[in-house]
């Protein structure tokens, strides 16, 4: 088959080899190599998260490509599925589009089954077991960030226009600290006054500003402004003294609303200055249009359908206005005597979907049954324990070598010449590339799903059944759409 690679690395994953861009490349190569395929294209999409598919240009690029049928690859290519996705929403779009043009998705250290039904039933239960992986992981980074930002520190990312950072010593270790950057901050003070008043007395608009500036060579360091920058500026509590930490962070399950930390920081411009240009901006914000959700907020929308006349069930609300029912959508377009299928109160359906989803699908025995079909799968297409027992041997064999060398050497008067020296280098080289292969492999046996036991699946399904019982619907929605699942109501008759 011809494939396109897609190759991925979030950046604080760019410094381990199993997950840099080389070692995903040469990972992916080899597989498609030894499996008798040709990778024709390559995504490469460095140091980008997969959970928001907005800071992906390459993972866009290439869905628009399928779906203008530019695209001559018969598969993609990743060298795990969470390389391609960490929201199993995301994944269950891209998914979406692959169907539709029938190209499958492969991975190197995931073998999936030819069987289409059970290859969407062990990709969705993957993609889940990454998503719980990412976001344990974000919450533990999250908890780090909140106490650097508690105690004042700066947290890290971009510097805001205006400040420099510095290093303090907070007990043994060396944090960063803001401070005014003396010559920039008189460009913010210079930004806020124009805005109030500009030249001789009227307050100017961003894009105004933007130009002065830009018209007059004061630049961004080194850049021209942009609009967006200058909208940024006049919009960011930092600049009175108070910068917020932690304002777009989301709601746990089971957990109240987080609230921001205001972390103390030096002043650039009065509070009182600041509330005034606000305000005096507010009929002029730039407004983000941002796409409309590809997905209603209703549960069931999109998947149930009457199982009478085929057509979705649509959400309608009562003369009231205090219930909501799923109604057939035949009936409301023509006629109520066009189809038979009555009226469902919406939470009683989507409590019994709950319900059955939890009782034949969310089971122990169900996810235990997934795993080993697919540990059965990765033992047969996989011999890395026993290429590790034989790097590892090679590795100590080829160290004891070296150290002998190294103890002759020394004690004796050879002469250290540069065929002594490309010798060690050459040994050395050797030692380094077997150790490379070994950190390879640790890396896949690293990976979540292999080491799942019992207590694992046990939280699994727990996780899971709490996530589908509390009030987010958005877990449970993309958990019956990757999984391809589609609901029929037929009449009581």
């Amino acid at each position: 088959m011809k494939l396109a690679a897609y190759i991925r690395v979030s950046s604080q994953n760019q410094v381990e080899y199993g997950d840099s861009l080389t070692g995903q490349e040469e990972s992916i190569y080899n597989w498609a190599e030894k499996n008798g395929h040709t990778i024709v294209r390559k995504y490469i999409e460095p140091g980008s998260s997969a959970y928001n598919d907005n800071y992906r240009p390459q993972f866009n690029m290439m869905l628009k490509d399928i779906e203008n049928d530019n695209f001559d690859c018969d598969a993609i290519i990743v060298y795990a599925l969470s390389r391609f996705a960490r929201n199993l929403i995301s994944q269950s779009a891209a998914q979406s589009v692959l169907d539709k043009k029938s190209i499958r998705l492969l991975s190197v250290v995931e073998p999936l089954p030819e069987d289409y039904d059970t290859y969407r039933l062990l990709s969705t239960v993957i993609g889940l077991m990454n998503e719980m992986q990412s976001s344990q992981n974000s919450r533990t980074v999250c908890d780090r960030l909140q106490d650097t930002a508690e105690k004042g520190y700066f947290t890290g990312g971009n510097i805001p226009y205006g400040y420099e950072s510095i290093n303090v010593k907070d007990d043994s270790i060396f944090r960063k600290k803001l401070i005014i950057n003396e010559y920039e901050a008189k460009i913010v003070r210079k930004i806020y006054k124009l805005a109030q008043k500009g030249n001789y007395g009227k307050g100017w608009g961003i894009k105004q500003i933007t130009s002065y500036l830009n018209d007059n060579n004061i630049l961004n360091r080194g850049n021209d402004w942009k609009i967006n920058t200058i909208h940024r500026i006049l919009n960011n509590s930092i600049y009175y003294g108070d910068r917020v930490f932690g304002k777009n962070r989301v709601k746990r399950a089971g957990k109240e609303n987080p609230l921001p930390t205001i972390v103390n920081t030096p002043a650039i411009i009065s509070k009182k200055l600041f509330d005034n240009v606000r305000d005096e901006l507010k009929s002029r914000d730039l407004k983000n249009n941002k796409d409309k959700p590809l997905r209603s907020n209703s549960l069931l929308t999109g998947i149930v359908k009457c199982g009478k006349c085929n057509t979705n069930l649509v959400i309608r609300t009562g003369k009231g206005g205090k219930y909501k029912y799923y109604s057939c959508g035949k009936r409301i377009r023509s006629s109520v005597n066009s189809c038979t299928c009555q009226n469902i109160p919406k939470q009683l359906l989507e409590e019994q979907i709950n319900e059955a989803l939890i009782k034949n699908i969310l089971t122990k025995d169900t996810i235990e049954s997934i795993l080993k079909e697919l540990k059965l799968l990765i033992k047969a297409n996989n011999t890395e324990e026993i290429e590790l027992n034989r790097l590892t041997k090679k590795l100590k064999y080829n160290k004891a070598n070296l150290n002998a060398f190294y103890t002759k050497l020394f004690t004796s008067e050879i002469e250290v010449d540069d065929t002594v020296k490309g010798f060690i280098n050459t040994e050395q080289g050797k030692i380094n590339e077997i150790q490379r292969e070994i950190d390879k492999i640790k890396v896949t046996k690293k990976i979540t799903y292999k080491n799942f036991g019992s207590n694992q699946v046990n939280m699994f399904v727990k996780t899971i059944k709490n996530l589908i019982n509390s009030e987010n619907t958005e877990v449970t929605k993309s958990f019956l759409i990757a999984m391809g699942l589609e609901v029929r109501v037929y009449p009581k008759n």
